[in-house]
């Protein structure tokens, strides 16, 4: 068997896949479904002194209840499970196995990456393909093609993400530290983008892409945020391969 169909082999045989499919399903289809349902909910627990005024759920809703959900939960399952997969070093037997019957050590760690990256980003376009049938149905219409824009865009984070996880684990030893490492990275960006010039180049502003799009924001502003994460990317990989290359046991 090739490394890369150890890798996808991995997924099925550990139940990876499992808490990913789960998470990103669970929120495309009961996201527009809260939002849909969650005015009368609250309606039904006013009293005769509080009054609750709640608009109408819009399709935007729907999908804004979606990716709060996926964006969170979802990318932090993902990033505990790219860690366990990336942070080769965590178990040193197997990492000198590896290091003296594979060269360059990069056949290693691509496929690792690659299928991981794939896996996820699948997984997402699975739950937000829910989402959307869930909130057409629910709320609204949904332009299909702004919609699906925002899915790719989503994906292209989803990807950058994993390989910020990659660059953790060829800087620690531990699936804990590399885990740690990476969600601090990609926590710190949200906060970098509070700085107006900042915003519109960082890869994080990609996450505001799926409901942005789902409602007028036009498609041009998230461009200059796409180049900088396809860049940054494949940079973070080659620092991360580097890394991996020229450590030592």
């Amino acid at each position: 068997m090739s490394l890369w169909g150890l890798e996808l082999a991995r997924f099925a045989r550990t139940r990876r896949l499992v808490p990913l499919l789960a998470i990103f399903l669970l929120c495309g289809f009961g996201g527009p479904a809260l939002a849909r349902y969650l005015p009368e909910l609250l309606k039904s627990q006013t009293s005769e002194n509080v009054t609750i005024i709640v608009g109408k759920a819009r399709p935007v809703d729907g999908i804004s209840m979606f990716t709060s959900n996926a964006q969170q939960l979802g990318l932090f399952v993902s990033v505990v499970i790219a860690a366990g997969i990336l942070a080769i070093d965590a178990k040193p037997g197997l990492s000198a196995f590896y290091r003296t019957r594979v060269r360059p050590f990069d056949r290693v760690v691509v496929p690792r990456y690659v299928v991981t990256a794939g896996v996820v980003s699948g997984c997402y376009v699975l739950g937000a393909l829910a989402a959307w049938y869930e909130t057409v149905v629910l709320l609204g219409h949904l332009d299909a093609a702004r919609y699906l824009l925002g899915v790719g865009l989503t994906g292209l984070y989803l990807w950058f993400a994993i390989a910020v996880v990659a660059l953790s684990a060829s800087l620690t030893r531990s699936v804990v530290g590399a885990a740690g490492a990476a969600i601090g990275i990609l926590l710190a960006l949200p906060i970098l983008g509070l700085l107006p010039v900042a915003r519109p180049w960082l890869p994080s502003t990609l996450l505001g892409a799926q409901v942005g799009l789902a409602g007028p924001t036009p498609a041009g502003d998230y461009l200059r945020a796409a180049a900088v994460a396809a860049l940054a990317t494949a940079g973070v990989l080659a620092a991360a391969l580097a890394r991996f290359r020229h450590r030592e046991v």
